[in-house]
C-alpha cells in the first residue's frame, strides 16, 4: 500500500496538476517574498510564461541555473564541499526524537510543527490519490 501511495504521489509531482502552488497569491510560489527567498532571478525560468513555464512541480524543483549565476570556487578541489541541494537549515534542536515517523503523535506533532507547508500540501494532495488508487 505504501509503494501505491509513493507512486501516485510522485505522478502527481511530475503532472500539470502540482502547479496549483506556482501562483503569485501571498501563500503561492510565484509571490514577491518567495520569489525573493529562492532567488528565481538565478534560474532558467520565462517570467511571461503561466507557472514560469514549469510543466510540474517536479519540473519546477529541478534547479536549472542560468550560466554563471552560480560558479564553483574551487572546481579542481575535491576538499571543497559543495551543498548538494538548495536548503538552508530550518532548526537546530537538541534532544530529539530519532523517531519522527514512528507514528506516535507526539512526534507527528514534532513534524507538523517543523514542516507545517510541507505537511498541509502532503495531505491535501495525497488524500486525492489515495482515494483513486
Amino acid at each position: 500500500m505504501r509503494k501505491k501511495i509513493l507512486t501516485a504521489w510522485c505522478e502527481f509531482l511530475d503532472s500539470a496538476s502540482s502547479l496549483y502552488v506556482l501562483n503569485d497569491s501571498p501563500s503561492g510560489w510565484m509571490c514577491a517574498a518567495a520569489k525573493r527567498a529562492i532567488g528565481i532571478e538565478q534560474f532558467q525560468h520565462d517570467p511571461q510564461e503561466e507557472h514560469w513555464g514549469f510543466k510540474s512541480w517536479n519540473d519546477f524543483l529541478r534547479d536549472r541555473f542560468k550560466d554563471g549565476a552560480r560558479p564553483l570556487a574551487s572546481p579542481e578541489d575535491d576538499k571543497v564541499i559543495v551543498n548538494a541541494c538548495e536548503s538552508t537549515p530550518y532548526r537546530l534542536a537538541t534532544g530529539s526524537s530519532a523517531r519522527i515517523g514512528s507514528g506516535s503523535r507526539a512526534n507527528r506533532i514534532r513534524l507538523r510543527t517543523c514542516w507545517p507547508t510541507t505537511i498541509r500540501l502532503i495531505s491535501s494532495s495525497a488524500e486525492r490519490f489515495i482515494r483513486r488508487i
